[in-house]
């Protein structure tokens, strides 16, 4: 299992956490099931040029991404430009962590959704 130990965010380097070991079939992942990764974010990227480029290697190896903004500090069009399209499935908004029951049901739609 892997854990955020504080300092800066590299969200870069978490979604290619995601991409290379979370989904690696030496992590026991099934190469005919959907990927998909939830991605929260509380602030902007530290380096959006390497987040987005992690996103779109996530997108072409076939890993849908959800991003949650837990936090009005992040630019919508950064939360669009890592999701999986179309940003408006994929893309939630929630003012703290306590609002998470606001977006259930869509974030459960997303998540599941092709899954068999």
């Amino acid at each position: 299992m892997w854990y955020f130990r504080g300092g800066r965010r590299n969200t870069a380097a978490a979604i290619d956490v995601v991409r290379t070991q979370v989904f690696s079939a030496s992590n026991g992942d099934a190469a005919d099931k959907r990927n998909t990764a939830i991605i929260f974010l509380h602030g902007p990227s530290t380096d959006e040029t390497e987040t987005l480029r992690a996103a779109s290697q996530a997108r072409r190896d076939d890993i849908t991404l959800l991003v949650v903004a837990v936090t009005d500090n992040v630019r919508q069009s950064e939360l669009e430009a890592i999701a999986s399209y179309p940003p408006r499935s994929n893309v939630f908004r929630v003012p703290n962590y306590y609002s998470f029951i606001n977006i259930h049901d869509g974030l459960t739609t997303a998540a599941c959704n092709g899954v068999s």
